[in-house]
């Protein structure tokens, strides 16, 4: 047998003996009943009378009828040492009666009657030797808190043979039932309770000083069913009808209700009443017992509500809490855990839930708990669920071991978070950690970092091989400036105080070349790192990256030997530029005085010549004469058009506000002439003032009219239109490039209805010298459209051109806003 260590166990088990001692002791955790404080009232009540009997007596208790007996009892075994049967059922006992003790038992359970034998020959073991004796036995079904049968009372008592000697014996019988009362009545007592005894018709009779002490009640007040007027009006109807029906059925009598004490307050109190038989099987008395349970009630309605404020409050949790048993099985989990896993309550008690962890991780979890439970140590694990909707997330679960109010392991009680986006946090960080370490590798950096506390710096692996510095050798500021050249050191320290003192940036940037006598070789570092600052705003570290610009370096030096060579070259191309300026400007001038001056001569001796001798000529001298007057003509206007076209090409920019709309009324006064003679319909919008030279914008127009006047159908009046809107830079056409950047442009339009033109040559037309018609249909020089483009650009726009043959054309110049 198993046996725990010795407790005060419950007030039904005080005293009782060797037997009530040995149940107290027992290790009834391992049994289907387990610890005495949470057996039912009625298995409490009957071995609380039990145990404090000196007649024999034992008790089978459920199903499996466990078994009870008393000191009494057990000294008819002649046992010495153990206890057959005790914490198990009989027959598994060393108990020799159990073949005729069966059937017995099976009656009552099965019938709920109760069996008297007085002459039953039975085995006894006095002085462990099997002998037959005859036995008085009484066996009373007992009714459990339900008031359904849940086991058998069994009373016995040794018949002695009818000798001269039995006789002499038996004269002491009336003795040894007055001590069996006083026992009797010292084990209600014992248990709290108040002894009372009805007739066979269940009506209270005679004196009654245990109720007559409890209630306050006189004896004429109890006689009969006197009784009831003590028990409270709620309960005093109910009482009757139950115990009625428990004297008309001779059954157990097991019931609750609320007396009125003697001291006038209400209190709760269980009730058992048995049925004593005569001989002849009819009910000869009622014996009850009183026990107050108002403490134990209250008690248990405290419990009750302490476990509901507890379900409450545990079951309002967003984080999932439990509790488990002595052997790590789990016997709570509130209401978050079980939305969680999405599976039923009763299939996560016990081991059960492992069910919930996903299979890799599942041994893992498990083996770490029981480790933990088995040596009482704080279990700590992290693990993956299935969720009831699908999803699988990372849990955190904790739990530490907790004792009862005697101080004994009762289980484990613990915690289990939803971390999953902690966990997946904590893995991107580590992901970018491992990026940045992979970045750093490729980028060749170093890294490092200084305690400022201790002063103590800390070096990669690549920074140490940098500087020359051992793998395990402690980096001192006195050791980290050894392979600084001293020209730089105040540098590298103002850098530092910059960076750790508050209020600066924080930041540390500086580059310096290693001195090759410590470094081991030439290099040159551009070293970064930034200040950190802890809640007290005090600055604890400083830590960065250094990298190798050695190579960089050499080539930003040839490079800038590259561009010195190239302003050099530039600045030459300049002056010779100027210098051609300066050539073509003296052409320009000779073009417009030394060409211009024999042009003039044969004009004016050609006009002299036709005056003198016209009539003179001949009709053919006349032709030649014509012709070359022609020419000349020709030739003063394309010498006039070069010059014009050659200072744009050369002139310096002049910018300033410059009102569009005063640019075109001046060129169409200049104009006309020809306006009138064509009979020409010209409208202007409103257009705007833009930066540029007054000079050359109108040029721009003059060229863009005058075409638009030159090139008209025969048989049309000319119609031309003058727009202006603004377009975005992010809308202009793709083909149209600008000479000068500008977050928008003004679109400035002059549309025709003239002849028109095939737009394969819309690039062409803004050549010099190129036409599209012969000279003898339309008089020009072919740099009027040239002209044009040159100007647009000097003024950082572009132009582009639109037509189809006979549908007119339209000239778009973008200049910036």
């Amino acid at each position: 047998m198993q046996y725990s260590r010795t407790t005060s166990g419950p007030a039904f088990l005080k005293g009782g003996g060797e037997m009530g001692h040995l149940i107290r002791t027992y290790n009834w955790i391992q049994t289907p009943l387990g610890q005495p404080h949470s057996w039912p009232q009625s298995l409490q009540t009957t071995l609380g009378i039990l145990l404090h009997s000196a007649v024999p007596m034992t008790l089978f208790w459920g199903d499996d009828l466990f078994c009870f007996y008393n000191d009494a009892f057990r000294n008819s075994l002649g046992v010495v040492g153990e206890y057959p049967g005790l914490g198990t059922q009989w027959q598994e006992g060393r108990h020799d009666s159990w073949p005729f003790t069966k059937p017995l038992l099976e009656q009552v359970m099965t019938s709920g009657e109760p069996v008297f034998s007085d002459d039953q020959l039975g085995p006894i073991r006095p002085n462990e030797q099997l002998e037959n004796q005859y036995w008085a036995f009484s066996y009373s079904p007992v009714f459990g808190d339900n008031n359904q049968i849940c086991g058998v009372f069994v009373t016995c008592s040794e018949k002695m043979e009818k000798t001269e000697t039995n006789y002499l014996l038996q004269l002491d019988t009336e003795q040894a039932l007055t001590e069996s009362e006083q026992r009797f009545q010292a084990a209600i007592v014992a248990i709290d309770g108040v002894l009372w005894t009805n007739n066979a018709r269940g009506q209270m009779t005679g004196l009654q000083p245990g109720w007559a002490s409890l209630t306050g009640q006189t004896y004429d007040q109890y006689q009969g069913y006197g009784w009831t007027m003590a028990v409270h009006p709620d309960d005093a109807q109910p009482t009757v009808d139950a115990w009625n029906a428990a004297v008309a059925e001779n059954r157990m009598f097991v019931f609750e209700h609320r007396v009125r004490m003697a001291n006038g307050a209400w209190g709760l109190f269980s009730i058992r009443a048995i049925p004593l038989l005569n001989p002849d099987g009819l009910v000869r008395e009622w014996v009850g017992v009183h026990t107050n349970i108002t403490e134990q009630s209250q008690a248990e309605q405290a419990l009750r509500a302490s476990e509901r404020m507890f379900r409450n409050v545990t079951n309002s949790s967003p984080t999932g809490l439990w509790l488990s048993d002595e052997t790590g099985g789990l016997t709570y989990l509130n209401n978050t855990l079980v939305e969680w896993t999405g599976m039923p309550y009763e299939s996560l008690l016990g081991a059960g839930w492992a069910n919930a962890i996903i299979d890799e991780d599942r041994q893992r979890s498990a083996s770490i708990y029981l480790a933990a439970v088995a040596a009482r140590a704080h279990y700590d694990v992290l693990f993956r669920i299935k969720k009831g909707d699908g999803l699988i997330c990372w849990c955190h679960a904790a739990g530490d071991p907790y004792y009862d109010e005697h101080g004994n392991y009762a289980g484990y009680a613990g915690f289990c978070m939803d971390v999953d986006e902690l966990v997946l946090a904590r893995q991107k960080v580590e992901a970018t950690e491992a990026t940045l370490r992979g970045a750093i590798e490729l980028a060749e950096l170093g890294t490092w970092e200084i305690d400022l506390k201790t002063g103590i710096l800390h070096y990669s692996e690549r920074l140490r091989e940098w500087y020359n510095i051992g793998k395990d050798e402690i980096i001192t500021p006195e050791r980290a400036y050894r392979p600084v050249p001293e020209i730089d050191r105040p540098r590298v320290q103002a850098a530092v105080n910059h960076a750790i003192t508050p209020g600066t940036d924080g930041i540390y940037d500086i580059e310096y070349a290693l001195d090759p006598a410590e470094a081991g070789r030439e290099r040159i570092l551009h070293i970064q790192g930034k200040a950190f600052i802890n809640e007290q705003g005090e600055t604890f570290k400083l830590a960065g990256s250094a990298q190798d610009v050695t190579e960089q370096r050499r080539v930003q030096q040839e490079l800038e030997r590259q561009v010195q060579e190239r302003t050099r070259q530039l600045r030459a191309s300049i002056h010779d530029l100027q210098r051609s300026n300066d050539n073509l400007q003296q052409f320009a001038y000779v073009a417009s005085h030394d060409l211009q001056e024999p042009l003039r001569k044969i004009q004016s001796f050609s006009d002299m010549l036709r005056s003198q001798y016209g009539e003179q000529l001949s009709t053919g001298g006349n032709d030649f004469l014509n012709r070359m007057q022609t020419s000349a003509s020709r030739m003063s206007t394309l010498i006039k058009d070069l010059l014009t076209y050659s200072r744009i090409s050369t002139q310096q920019d002049t910018s300033t506000p410059v009102a569009l709309t005063g640019v075109v009324n001046s060129v169409l006064i200049d104009l006309d002439l020809v306006i009138q003679e064509t009979n020409a319909n010209i409208h202007v919008d409103n257009l705007p003032v833009v930066q540029g030279d007054r000079s050359q914008l109108g040029q721009l127009f003059q060229n863009l009219l005058n075409n638009a006047l030159k090139f008209r159908l025969p048989d049309q009046a000319p119609k031309i239109n003058i727009t202006c809107q603004t377009v975005a830079a992010t809308d202009l056409p793709s083909t149209l490039k600008p000479t000068r950047d500008a977050p928008a442009y003004y679109c400035i339009t002059v549309t025709d209805n003239g002849i028109g033109f095939d737009e394969k040559y819309a690039d062409r037309i803004f050549q010099v010298f190129q036409r599209l018609h012969s000279k003898s249909q339309y008089a020009g020089t072919g740099i009027g459209l040239a002209i044009c483009e040159k100007v647009v650009a000097n003024h950082g726009g572009a132009i582009v051109a639109t037509s189809k043959p006979g549908e007119g054309a339209m000239f778009s110049v973008y200049l910036p806003t």
